[in-house]
């Protein structure tokens, strides 16, 4: 990644970041038949483990200036040291008597700790941990009956089980005081934790589904088919901030433990008795978590359905129609407190050919289509840059691709593809407070993106042209090729507010060149991807909302110019 754009301040790194990734998968497959029926089952088994480390300077920076005061910066805070600046959680201005009797937490100011105690800012320690285990199982089976008869149907059915065990810790190096720390301070797991995130996520699939097809004549075929699905999710587990933080930073974590129980004997039992509920199963620790303060489950059960109908003109040209419906599951929000989010629809209705001409040197396919979206799922940067999900309104999106294929000569293949498309809301994405005193209701709400916004990521035009040329050298099968792609311009957030802020991703296109010869079984490629040597973004990212980070954005990059060579031999 890359800085894009130009601010005042910009922060370095200051944690060595990496990222591990490790994978096994297994797969089987069975064919046969019972009786007139052909069956087939698939069935796979994934095990993968995670691991990083990634630098959160950024984060402290800005959240720091967006406080303006350091607040953010006086989270992160050892039990010694000096300070030139007073702390927000500790003035001794505000509490000469330490500690008061009345409301010790009561935010900004006031007398949460005693000022003897809040030492240096260690800021740059800041850093977020990822430990994460998957597993994914899934099953299906498919009966088919014979293909060869007039009407043909197919029935089967889906299962999958994916389980995500995962533990993440926001940190901050050299020493969260232990009076902020998770299980009262003490606890070597936690001792650098600000926030941890340490839940088990199951996420069950069943579907059962079905076609049919009707030869209605020699060259007219209709096939209808239903699938009928059910999503369950459950998480479970500790999510939030050490009781340290509650109503000051704060209110998911220990304070939905058992909090009164928790501190007898630790440096906070005087100061954090606020009276947290034990809704949950109390202090005690859960398969090494603080406590169990999440157990959340959404099910659902829909269906969809699709209708085609396609017509052989020739032995060489078809057309067809398609109505189809599909679907992508909901589920529960990273931080969980904040509910679930449902299962989006989308309705495409569409024309398309299949065909070749010039005694078949030449292919030209392509469709036609309209699409109703409906319920769409918003991906968006929330408090303190957690990533929600949200059920958004209706939209639609018309377009045309179109590809081909040209045998130009014995030697000469030319290949290209284009897709235009014209996507927008079909109504406004509600709503933003523009109250000048920020509270809902004290003025006309502002959508967040009015009927007819583009939608982002995706360019209006896109396309490519590839060219091949074969021919002998010196006794060698030899080979130039040259491919050029094209991208159109998108907007980057659906969000006017926030997409203003980090702007349009631009235009770009990338020119890859390659050769090669071999003979017998053996050959010797040469690339050159990107030669012009493109800089684009492809998306751009940031380490807090824009509205707290502004135009400090990164671009994520197109692969930069690389020169490779591959070497091949078959035996």
């Amino acid at each position: 990644m890359s800085p894009v754009g130009c601010v005042t301040y910009v922060s370095g790194r200051s944690q060595d970041e990496f990222f591990d990734d490790q994978w096994s998968l297994i797969g089987l497959t069975i064919e046969g038949s019972i009786g007139n029926f052909d069956v087939v089952y698939a069935g796979s088994y994934l095990d993968r483990k995670v691991q990083g480390v990634t630098d959160y300077t950024d984060y402290s920076y800005w959240y720091d200036v967006y406080g303006t005061t350091g607040y953010y910066a006086d989270l992160h805070f050892a039990d010694t040291g000096a300070r030139t600046i007073p702390n927000a959680f500790a003035d001794p201005a505000e509490c000469p008597n330490y500690p008061t009797p009345e409301d010790p937490m009561s935010g900004l100011g006031g007398c949460t700790f005693d000022p003897a105690d809040v030492g240096t800012r260690v800021m740059t320690g800041a850093r977020f941990t990822n430990d994460d285990r998957y597993t994914k199982t899934n099953h299906e089976i498919r009966i088919s009956t014979d293909p060869t008869k007039s009407i043909r149907g197919l029935i089967g059915l889906f299962s999958q089980k994916q389980f995500h065990d995962f533990e993440q810790h926001w940190q901050v190096l050299g020493g969260v005081a232990t009076i902020m720390q998770l299980n009262g301070g003490g606890d070597p797991r936690f001792a650098d934790t600000v926030y941890l995130n340490s839940m088990y996520r199951t996420d069950r699939d069943t579907a059962f589904f079905g076609s049919v097809s009707f030869d209605i004549s020699d060259d007219l075929e209709l096939t209808v088919g239903t699938r009928f699905f059910e999503p369950d999710v459950h998480v479970k587990g500790f999510f939030g901030f050490p009781l340290g933080f509650q109503g000051i930073w704060g209110t998911d974590g220990e304070s939905q433990c058992d909090a009164d129980a928790a501190r007898v004997g630790t440096p906070q039992e005087e100061v954090w008795d606020i009276g947290a509920t034990d809704a949950f199963n109390g202090q005690a620790d859960w398969k090494d978590k603080p406590c169990l303060n999440v157990d959340k489950r959404q099910k659902e059960s829909d269906s969809v359905s699709r209708v085609n109908l396609s017509w052989s003109v020739s032995d060489d040209n078809m057309v067809y129609f398609t109505w189809s419906e599909g679907y992508r599951p909901g589920g529960i929000q990273r931080r969980p407190t904040l509910g679930t989010y449902l299962s989006d629809f989308l309705t495409n209705i569409e024309v398309g050919w299949k065909s070749q001409w010039l005694d078949n040197r030449l292919r030209f396919n392509g469709a036609i289509f309209t699409q109703d979206w409906k319920d769409i799922q918003i991906g968006l940067t929330g408090e303190n840059a957690i990533t929600l999900v949200d059920n958004g309104p209706s939209a639609s999106v018309d377009g045309i691709e179109v590809d081909l294929l040209w045998l130009a000569s014995d030697n000469l293949r030319i290949s290209a593809a284009a897709a235009f498309y014209d996507s927008k809301l079909e109504d406004d994405y509600c709503c933003y407070d523009d109250g000048p005193d920020g509270i809902a209701g004290t003025a006309d709400d502002t959508p967040l993106a009015p009927k007819g916004t583009r939608l982002p990521i995706t360019a209006d035009v896109k396309y490519n042209i590839v060219a091949r040329y074969h021919f002998p050298m010196g006794g060698f099968d030899s080979y130039v090729q040259g491919a050029f792609v094209y991208q159109g311009d998108r907007d980057s957030d659906l969000n006017q507010f926030t997409g203003a802020i980090t702007g349009v991703l631009p235009s770009y296109s990338t020119l890859d060149l390659s050769a090669g010869f071999g003979k017998d079984d053996w050959s010797v490629d040469f690339f050159i991807s990107n030669a012009t040597g493109e800089d684009a973004p492809l998306l751009f990212t940031q380490e807090c909302i824009p509205e707290t980070c502004g135009d400090q954005r990164y671009g994520v990059r197109i692969r930069p110019r690389t020169i490779s060579a591959r070497l091949t031999l078959d035996f």
